[in-house]
């Protein structure tokens, strides 16, 4: 039954794809300007302006890293200031942090926006949507044509009826 929902929906991932793009321009304009720039490498952050996004590689306290339960409170505790630094050139609402842990006590941080609806998964299956309404358009147009209905040459035919033409 989702699928239903999803294929009749179409506008939902235009729209969407729409709001991510913005949010990746919003981030890549805000990456450019010098002010950012320099704010940015002076909390020890780096900068990939190709993807619009902020980085940086933390270090735990190796005794923090053996319990499980001290590792996730330590390394918010380090994302502290980088939201800070977010929130000072006012992009703090559209990055979310990735984590990926490196070695046994040192993790990468990245902060970019998240991109829900312009994957490569989500975009192709978006195109495969689209192609698949062509596709019953057009079986359910050629059907109708060979019942004797033209739908499209009628609807031209009328609409040239309707259109009074000026003298010259």
């Amino acid at each position: 039954m989702r699928w239903i929902k999803w294929f009749f929906n179409f506008w939902e991932w235009p729209y969407n794809a729409y709001g991510d793009f913005t949010e990746y321009l919003i981030m890549r304009n805000a990456l450019k300007e010098p002010k950012v720039i320099d704010t940015i490498n002076k909390s020890g952050l780096r900068i990939n302006t190709l993807l619009s996004r902020v980085y940086t590689v933390i270090s735990i306290d190796p005794e923090l890293t053996k319990n499980p339960n001290t590792i996730w409170p330590a390394i918010l505790e380090k994302l502290k200031p980088m939201n800070l630094v977010m929130a000072d050139i006012n992009v703090s609402d559209i990055v979310y942090p990735r984590i990926h842990r490196e070695t046994e006590s040192d993790f990468l941080i990245v902060l970019a926006p998240e991109f829900d609806y312009l994957g490569w998964k989500e975009t192709l299956a978006e195109i495969c949507k689209w192609f698949g309404y062509y596709i019953i358009l057009g079986t359910l147009n050629n059907f109708l044509i060979s019942i004797g209905i033209n739908v499209i040459g009628d609807a031209y035919l009328y609409m040239l009826s309707t259109v009074e033409l000026l003298p010259l």
